[in-house]
C-alpha cells in the first residue's frame, strides 16, 4: 500500500486526510488498482496489523496487495512484511 493524501493525484492537495492505496500496477504496465482504505487524519490510525487482518498483502518493502486484488488472483511479487511479534509492527 501506498500511504498518500486523499486527493494526493491533484497539483495542490488540500484534504490533509491519509489513505492507504493497493500498489498493483502502481507504475504499470495496467491502471492502478482504486482500492483505498477510509481516510484518517493521523497516520497512527493506518497500523499494518489491521490491514493483513483484513486480508491485504504486506509486502516487506513495496507490494502490497489488496484483497480483491488477491481473489482476483493478482499474486505478490515480494517477500511478506514479518511483523514484531512484540510490537505488531
Amino acid at each position: 500500500m501506498s500511504r498518500e493524501w486523499v486527493d494526493a493525484e491533484k497539483k495542490n492537495p488540500v484534504d490533509r486526510r491519509w489513505v492507504m492505496r493497493c500498489d498493483r500496477d502502481t507504475f504499470g504496465p495496467g491502471p492502478r488498482c482504486t482500492t483505498e482504505s477510509e481516510p484518517r487524519r493521523d497516520l497512527n490510525d493506518l497500523p499494518l496489523e489491521r490491514f493483513a487482518a483484513e486480508g491485504w498483502f504486506i509486502a516487506e518493502k513495496h507490494g502490497d496487495l489488496c484483497p480483491r486484488c488477491l481473489a482476483d488472483g493478482h499474486l505478490p511479487t515480494h517477500k511478506p512484511y514479518r511483523f514484531d511479534p512484540e510490537t505488531k509492527r
